[in-house]
């Protein structure tokens, strides 16, 4: 959507890591963060934010009191995790992707709300759009259909021969739950994505913990000709491998999947925990400070990077056109 690409991050943050707050002139204020992980899993993430509220005058225990909540990967916990900071009277939520940002936003349609690393607020419901979201949730969405367009497009140019594509992404990317109630089903947006870059596609749910093995019989039986992919590391390197013997070019989200094996990757660059950390704490100054949430733009990457395995390309046989070369680095 042009709306997302002409909504820079740098504008969602204008003035975070500068301004100071008068500590002695504020009320302590309670910050929430609810995270479907353990607190081990989401410890890095908690202490590049704590680092970066502490820089902008916010200090635990001082300045703000922080109410945590884990479900320790049971999403179903979630929703009453949700309540219980509202219950706590937090001022502000802090999510990570979209089941927790789901749970907040069902609890509270008025304590303000910051995802860390979405996938699909508008097409959930949770914001109205990136410029304007238009309710009390904001923060950082991570990717977009655009994105996903043009990781396909570098794919196709890749190999151009190749017409068949096997889409391989977790169970849950296909089918999101709807702010409103219901599920989203993206499939016919990445569909359409598939068939701008000239690609007949079939999608291939992958569960948790699933071994890739079981999904090689369906992948062969629709005769593949390319694959896209992401899911756990471990699945992801299967993938690579399964793709690697079957000849297959293969694109995917982040630059280490290509230093695994992979093809190719298109995606935003430098994106990991400490980072999203800090611009989520970008936001939750700015809320604490007294900005009016609806108002606060969703932040998008602005730099994305192409990475491009030449090893690969040589033994898939493929001659990469000079305009990717151009445009990619390449992992020899």
């Amino acid at each position: 959507m042009s709306t997302r690409r002409d909504v820079l991050m740098a504008l969602a943050l204008t003035g975070a890591g500068t301004r100071v707050c008068a500590q002695a002139a504020v009320a302590r204020k309670r910050v929430g963060l609810l995270a479907g992980s353990t607190a081990g899993e989401r410890a890095d993430f908690e202490r590049a934010f704590l680092a970066a509220m502490a820089e902008r005058g916010w200090v635990a225990g001082k300045t703000i009191e922080i109410e945590r909540v884990y479900s320790d990967g049971h999403n179903e916990r979630l929703p009453e995790l949700a309540k219980e900071l509202v219950r706590r009277g937090v001022d502000v939520i802090v999510t990570g992707g979209s089941p927790t940002t789901i749970a907040a936003a069902r609890a509270t349609d008025s304590i303000p709300i910051v995802f860390s690393s979405a996938l699909w607020p508008v097409e959930q419901g949770l914001v109205h759009s990136f410029a304007r979201p238009g309710r009390n949730v904001t923060g950082v969405a991570i990717t977009d259909v655009d994105v996903v367009a043009k990781r396909l497009q570098y794919l196709r140019e890749a190999a151009p021969s190749a017409t068949r594509l096997s889409w391989i992404w977790p169970d849950f990317l296909f089918s999101l739950d709807h702010l409103a109630g219901g599920r989203v089903d993206l499939t016919a947006l990445l569909r359409q994505a598939a068939q701008r870059a000239g690609f007949e596609v079939r999608f291939h749910a992958l569960r948790s913990g699933q071994d890739v093995l079981a999904l090689s019989e369906s992948i062969g039986a629709w005769k593949a000709q390319a694959v896209t992919a992401f899911g756990e590391d471990s699945q992801v390197k299967s993938i690579i491998a399964l793709a690697l013997r079957n000849k297959l070019p293969s694109a995917f989200p982040a630059r280490e999947h290509v230093e695994w094996g992979g093809l190719l990757a298109y995606g935003a660059r430098g994106i990991n925990d400490a980072l999203m950390a800090r611009y989520a704490a970008g936001y939750v100054d700015r809320v604490l400070s007294g900005a009016k949430v609806a108002d606060l733009p969703v932040g998008f990457p602005t730099a994305f990077e192409l990475t491009i395995n030449l090893q690969t390309a040589r033994e898939l046989a493929l001659t990469i056109p000079g305009s990717i070369l151009l445009a990619a680095e390449a992992i020899r």
